[in-house]
């Protein structure tokens, strides 16, 4: 796990949830942000806002947002 992956996941989720939505009003085009925001979702039981994400993910990284897809609608 790296540095960047475990501050994410011990931090807690409306603050990530915040922060994600804060870098997105600054660019929109921040996939990261967009698949942040998207497992955070789906984290804390929130499919529809985290397929929202994938949608918008998809656009800008569309490997990125098959992977979170899959991880929300698994097969």
């Amino acid at each position: 796990m790296t540095e960047s992956t475990t501050i994410f996941t011990r931090t807690h989720p409306p603050c990530r949830l915040a922060k994600n939505t804060q870098a997105l009003r600054i660019n929109p085009e921040y996939a990261q942000a967009w698949y942040n925001l998207g497992f955070t979702y789906l984290l804390t039981g929130n499919r529809t806002r985290a397929l929202a994400a994938v949608r918008e993910l998809r656009r800008l990284d569309p490997e990125q947002a098959d992977r979170l897809f899959n991880m929300i609608v698994p097969r």
